[in-house]
């Protein structure tokens, strides 16, 4: 297996910079302890202007917080390219779907795993960021809402920046979408919001059958009161 130059160029640019994330990304760069049981998997990478079909690695077990800062592809000749979220839009390995995000001036990737009419992304706790945390998106949405479900007294932002059309994106305009300080109710506020249109979603939230930790189920729900019509 052979690196290119811009492997090189990527991991000597990453030793510059004080950021939490990119500081473990160099860490695991250097190391390439996964590497020697690396499986990939038939993908693509989405930059600005272009879609690459590549092999990408499939990142499992531990070395799984890997795929929220950084993708690895190999090519036809063999050679190993690695590809931060600084760099590239989106990609995918397998069946599974990876996006730029943005937060306090560091780029990561959101997994996809749910969509239709409301997308809805995860992102495992990261250097920069210990929380575990799901991204909402309606189709003309410009930004995303994130939640973080474990928080007793949460809280949702809406990060405004459009993070699929920029490469140099450093944007943080992160606000709080809040309706009240009555914590009970506050999550019902946000479903009674943002999921309009479906009574099964809004029924089953108020009777307390769904809470923040269904988010998945809340929005697969959703999705479904709209395909059947």
């Amino acid at each position: 297996m052979k690196y290119t130059f811009l492997s090189l160029l990527m991991i000597i640019s990453l030793s510059v910079s004080g950021q939490a994330n990119q500081k473990f990304i160099k860490k695991e760069l250097m190391l390439k302890k996964w590497l020697s049981k690396a499986t990939f998997e038939p993908g693509y990478i989405i930059r600005e202007k272009d879609t690459v079909f590549a092999n990408i690695l499939a990142f499992k077990n531990r070395d799984n917080i890997n795929s929220f800062l950084f993708c690895v592809s190999k090519d036809k000749n063999d050679s190993i390219l690695f590809f931060t979220a600084d760099e590239i839009l989106e990609y995918r390995v397998g069946k599974s779907i990876y996006k730029r995000a943005t937060a306090d001036k560091e780029n990561f990737f959101i997994k996809q795993i749910k969509s239709g009419i409301v997308n809805l992304y995860e992102r495992e706790p990261i250097p920069s960021d210990s929380k575990f945390l799901y991204y909402l998106k309606k189709k003309n949405q410009r930004g995303f809402l994130e939640i973080c479900p474990d928080e007793k007294n949460f809280e949702i932002y809406e990060n405004k920046g459009n993070y699929e059309n920029s490469s140099n994106n450093n944007q943080n305009n992160k606000e709080l979408w809040i309706f009240t300080k009555d914590t009970p109710e506050r999550f019902k506020l946000f479903v009674k919001t943002y999921f309009v249109g479906c009574e099964k979603v809004r029924n089953m939230v108020n009777a307390d059958i769904y809470t923040i930790s269904d988010i998945p189920s809340i929005v697969e729900s959703y999705n479904q009161c709209f395909s059947t019509k």
